[in-house]
This record gives structure tokens, C-alpha cells and sequence, in this order.
């Protein structure tokens, strides 16, 4: 499963790059967070991560591993992207710094290089399609979506208006959680409700004012769902993580 790294569409140019804290650690903080009544209570969240990676850039010339580290700088620096150290998943990430040295005799042609990414983000994601569960409603329905990673999911729920148009309510229960839809949705189009970018679209335009309650998150595992509401095709849309 272990590959060469990759920095979005950037490889790292040899196999003497290597993450040197695998397994990647992570912690949890806290922070006071006041709340309406003016009470703070201390609430734990995952810190973001901190990706460490040791390498070397060898060639038989000082321009040749100039050109490289060239490279290798502006494939790291273009901003927040996808780092897989394993095929199957990647992490979001930025780097925060590269540190470059010149191994001593070498005419400058070695150069050794410490890289740190930040993940703020700091969950796994599998790599590849997104799972999409999909379901042809009548009117209220019950359904299971499964989480197979470790931590939760942030999906994206899809409900396309393909019995005529939805003009009433429209409402999701997962356990102890609901949110309720309640603006009119032309026969043909869709509302996308999408709980990692804390977004509701209606037909593509804002449909916040639309919406209340809580944007849902998968667990692992089975996870009972509850439709209440018009005919439609329901879709949710959601990747594995893990920490």
C-alpha cells in the first residue's frame, strides 16, 4: 500500500523521501466556547496535523539538483492539496516549510531536505470516487447508509423532485439529529445539502434560509436514516475517513 509521496499532482522525486512519524500523530485540544445564556463550556476538537518528511535530491551536477528542488518547491507551494503517502487515501494539506541543505563534498550536487505539511483537516479520506448511495422514494422511507472507514463521514445529500414538484416539508432524522427542507423544488431539480461546506442549494441557488436543524454526519458503521416527505430520488453522496 506504501507508494512513492505525492503533493496533489506533484511525486516526490525518489524513494528517499519518507514520512518520519508514521504513524501519523495527532491530539486532541480543547477550547471555551461561550454559549448563548453566557456560559463557556470547554469543548475537545482534533488539533490539526503536523506531516514531517525527510529526503534527499542527488544528481551528478549543481543545476541538475537546483532544477529539482526548483521543481519540487513549486509543486509543494502552490497552496492546500491532496498528500497520499499510501494509495488508497489522502489528506489535505499545506506546506508550511521546506528547509534545504547542501551535503558537504558533494559540489552541491546532494541536496538533504526537511518538508513540514499541516493538515487542518486532520481526518484521512479515501482516495478515488465518492460512494453514492442511491434511493427511488414514494413518500416516507427508512434506509441504511454504512460508514466503512473510522471516523465520521461529511456527505452530501441530494434530493432531486421527480414525481412533480416538492412544495411542502421535506425532513431527515439520523438518531437524535433532523434537518428540515421547507422551500418549493420545480419537478426535475434538486436540493444538495452538503455538511462539509456547511451549504444548502436549491436549483443551484442558496437555499439556507430553507433550511433547519443539523447538517448530518455518517458514523461508522450502520447508520438508520429516516425520509419523510414527496416523491424524489434520494442521493447520498460520502467518503471513508479515518484519524
Amino acid at each position: 500500500m506504501l507508494y512513492t509521496l505525492m503533493f496533489g499532482s506533484y511525486t516526490f522525486p525518489n524513494q528517499t523521501f519518507e514520512v518520519i512519524n508514521l504513524p501519523i500523530n495527532n491530539g486532541i485540544s480543547e477550547d471555551n466556547i461561550p454559549r448563548k445564556q453566557g456560559a463557556l463550556i470547554q469543548t475537545p476538537y482534533l488539533k490539526a496535523r503536523k506531516i514531517k518528511i525527510k529526503g534527499t535530491i542527488h544528481n551528478a551536477t549543481q543545476a541538475t539538483a537546483w532544477t529539482e528542488l526548483m521543481d519540487l518547491q513549486a509543486g509543494l507551494l502552490s497552496g492546500e492539496d491532496k498528500f497520499y503517502h499510501r494509495s488508497d487515501r489522502y489528506i489535505d494539506c499545506y506546506t508550511k516549510k521546506i528547509n534545504p541543505k547542501f551535503a558537504k563534498g558533494t559540489d552541491k550536487g546532494v541536496i538533504d531536505l526537511e518538508i513540514e505539511l499541516v493538515a487542518q483537516n486532520p481526518y484521512f479520506i479515501a482516495a478515488g470516487a465518492s460512494t453514492s448511495d442511491v434511493f427511488n422514494v414514494t413518500g416516507d422511507y427508512n434506509f441504511n447508509i454504512n460508514g466503512s472507514g473510522k471516523a465520521f463521514e461529511e456527505p452530501i445529500i441530494y434530493v432531486c423532485a421527480t414525481g412533480g414538484a416538492i412544495t411542502d416539508e421535506i425532513k431527515f432524522t439520523l438518531g437524535s439529529k433532523s434537518f428540515s427542507f421547507r422551500g418549493t423544488v420545480a419537478n426535475g431539480k434538486t436540493v444538495e445539502v452538503n455538511t462539509k461546506e456547511v451549504t444548502v442549494e436549491n436549483n443551484s441557488a442558496d437555499g439556507l434560509s430553507q433550511f433547519e436543524g443539523d447538517f448530518l454526519t455518517i458514523e461508522a458503521g450502520s447508520n438508520a436514516f429516516q425520509y419523510e416527505g414527496f416523491t424524489g430520488r434520494l442521493t447520498i453522496e460520502h467518503r471513508s475517513r479515518w484519524y
